[in-house]
């Protein structure tokens, strides 16, 4: 019996990886676990990811790869702030009731600016510019990184430079 439990003391623990979501709007994702350290990514609300240990307060939620991909010497990794994950998807349940409603509510931030996205969509389609389809292959609005807070794009009529379509959501269709 000693020596049976002596081989359990000198056994490695064991972590196992699990899914957490992203609880905040948004949330950045760095390459240490730090908030000085460089910024990689934007994550949204509902976003799932693979959590493999816990740091100083940051989630690792990336495999360790090489940091050139980066701009960065040797090996790195994706960490986001403990406090901006949880064990539960709690990105906001919204109410869809028109099929334009439900082809865009994958849309980013759908929980907060539906109405807005609901008329701009309205007016592609009623221009021509857009249809019911193009909604329904891209799944909603993408936020913009390049073009402003307000800005989101999808494409309509083919997935080409050319296709793309921007809207700022703080104007009118």
């Amino acid at each position: 019996m000693k020596k049976l439990f002596l081989l359990f003391l000198t056994l490695p623990a064991f972590s196992y990886a699990h899914d957490a979501y992203v609880k905040t709007d948004t949330t950045f994702e760095y390459l240490s676990p730090s908030k000085k350290a460089k910024i990689t990514n934007t994550l949204r609300i509902g976003q799932k990811v693979e959590v493999f240990e816990e740091e100083n307060g940051f989630a690792r939620v990336s495999k360790f790869y090489n940091g050139d991909s980066e701009g960065v010497s040797g090996e790195v990794a994706r960490w986001v702030p403990v406090s901006d994950l949880s064990l539960k998807n709690e990105k906001p349940d919204v109410k869809t009731n028109t099929e334009l409603e439900k082809v865009i509510a994958g849309s980013d931030d759908f929980h907060l600016y539906k109405d807005k996205f609901v008329a701009h969509s309205q007016a592609l389609i009623d221009k021509g510019k857009c249809s019911i389809t193009d909604f329904k292959e891209m799944g909603g609005w993408l936020k913009s990184t390049s073009r402003g807070q307000y800005s989101y794009f999808t494409y309509c009529g083919g997935f080409t430079l050319q296709h793309k379509v921007y809207i700022d959501i703080s104007e009118k269709p």
